[in-house]
């Protein structure tokens, strides 16, 4: 009866809370998705014409080297602040409604926007793309190889301070 009791009363108090703990497991998508739809309602848009979904080294490097556009970063904000390509600004897919109302006044949906991670196997930049084109961002672009492809070129990179 004690543990039945003590069970409620800590059901009733998450309940209670801004942000309750979510009593279900749910993906890093569904998590994100989430994220999304408490920030912005907004249907999603369609892809701007002639910018790619993806892009090679090659491509990415000409993006960052001529300063084409925005570029995020969807690694752990500790992994940013450690090293990142230059000028890129921190947009991690974990803590993604913070870190998109930190940026939001930096972001310019007229401006293209290319994301990273860690690699081809990293999701997140995929995830953090569909959220921005949720959000009504129509030029965003993925960099596949992320940043191991970009060390692995021996590419700059910053630490933020």
């Amino acid at each position: 009866m004690i543990v039945f009791v003590a069970l409620l009363i800590g059901l009733l108090t998450n309940l209670l809370r801004e942000k309750p703990v979510p009593i279900a497991y749910a993906s890093k998508e569904a998590r994100l998705d989430r994220a999304v739809q408490e920030i912005s309602q907004r249907s999603k848009p369609t892809p701007f014409p002639g910018f790619p979904e993806v892009m090679t080294l090659a491509q990415f490097s000409d993006f960052v080297g001529n300063r084409r556009g925005i570029v995020l970063d969807a690694r752990y904000r500790i992994e940013h602040q450690l090293a990142h390509v230059p000028g890129a600004l921190s947009l991690s897919r974990e803590d993604f409604a913070e870190a998109y109302a930190a940026l939001k006044g930096q972001l310019d949906r007229s401006q293209p926007i290319v994301i990273y991670c860690d690699g081809n196997d990293c999701e997140d930049s995929k995830l953090v793309q569909k959220a921005l084109r949720d959000l009504g961002y129509s030029q965003v672009a993925v960099f596949k190889g992320g940043w191991s492809e970009w060390t692995a070129a021996r590419k700059p990179k910053e630490a933020s301070r």
